[in-house]
């Protein structure tokens, strides 16, 4: 996974070389220029763009029907952007936000134990 700004525009420009960065970190009201380019590519700099659902949404109200958005993250993995594959990154986000798999194993390790206990005494 990629941690500084520069090594992830470094691998921009290895992927999409001849083409322009943009930053719009914290000014979204400048989202009415991307009309004139042709396509947009978000710069994850983690598999699954953690933190990018707002931008990604406001670039979805803001582009022209002929732009695709397409993400590239600090894997190195180019991606486009559709609405299925939106929502799947959506369901991955909150999956690694909520520890599913350790509260189910949790709650059926609690609810087994006092079983697991009197089968072991009964055993000696």
């Amino acid at each position: 996974m990629i941690k500084n700004r520069s090594d992830l525009v470094q691998l921009f420009q290895l992927h999409y070389p001849d083409q322009e960065v943009l930053d719009f970190s914290g000014k979204l009201e400048e989202l009415n220029s991307i009309s004139k380019y042709d396509n947009i590519v978000l710069l994850y700099p983690d598999p699954i763009g953690h933190g990018f659902a707002f931008l990604e949404r406001a670039l979805r109200n803001n582009k022209a029907s002929n732009q695709d958005i397409w993400a590239l993250n600090g894997r190195g993995r180019s991606f486009r952007l559709t609405p299925k594959i939106a929502s799947q990154l959506r369901i991955r986000r909150m999956l690694e936000l909520v520890p599913l798999a350790e509260c189910v194993l949790l709650t059926a390790l609690i609810l087994l134990s006092p079983l697991i206990m009197l089968w072991n005494t009964g055993r000696r």
